[in-house]
């Protein structure tokens, strides 16, 4: 039994290693964290599962999130796959993260389109799924291999630069709480996600360091 919980330990622990784990990290904490606080303010006698669902699929904006935080969990599972137990990253399945990436990032500017966050949409999304589509096909074009490393890295750099006007929003956000009074009652959830997006964050400059391009 000891030996069985070792190794479930061990186990979790592998997972949370390296830029996968990070992603993931954030990833679930970003879908968990917010139907917690959708159920803690639900009214009372409402339904658990209709709060829940309303959460996830309650708006187009809600489904959309919804889709692409998703999207976003299987790439962390590919980068999880291509960077554990292994000295150099697998190309193959870092590419593979990139490009489900970028199928995720195309999502969540639907959603933030979908809520009016227009110029997040545009800024953010759009950078992030650029970022990560170009990182995703540069192994194929016919470029030197000094070039493809130079490109890489500022691909990625794009990426890391999308996460900022979220953090920006979200901390000007927490600023207009605490100023209004409320930060304890509704700080919760942009605090949380401003956690979240640090997590992607250090992801992104983790795939930096062993970059497989």
């Amino acid at each position: 039994m000891q030996a069985l919980h070792a190794s479930s330990l061990s186990g979790l622990s592998d997972r949370l290693k390296g830029p996968g784990g990070l992603y993931n990290i954030g990833n679930v904490l970003a879908l968990t964290s917010g139907a917690v606080v959708q159920i803690h303010n639900m009214p009372s006698g409402a339904s658990l599962s209709a709060a829940i669902q309303g959460y996830l699929f309650g708006s187009p904006a809600a489904s959309w999130l919804t889709l692409a935080i998703l999207t976003f969990l299987i790439a962390g599972e590919a980068y999880h796959r291509a960077w554990t137990g292994r000295t150099m990253p697998d190309a193959r399945l870092t590419r593979m993260g990139d490009a489900i990436s970028a199928v995720g990032a195309v999502f969540l500017s639907f959603s933030l389109a979908s809520s009016g966050s227009l110029f997040l949409a545009f800024v953010a999304g759009l950078m992030l799924a650029a970022g990560k589509l170009g990182t995703a096909i540069l192994p194929i074009v016919p470029i030197r291999q000094e070039q493809a490393i130079g490109i890489d890295r500022t691909l990625r750099w794009i990426v890391v630069a999308s996460r900022i006007p979220s953090l920006l929003t979200l901390a000007m956000g927490l600023v207009a709480l605490h100023a209004d009074g409320l930060i304890f009652r509704h700080g919760a959830l942009p605090g949380i996600m401003i956690v979240c997006f640090l997590l992607w964050v250090a992801a992104d400059v983790a795939l930096m360091k062993k970059s497989p391009t």
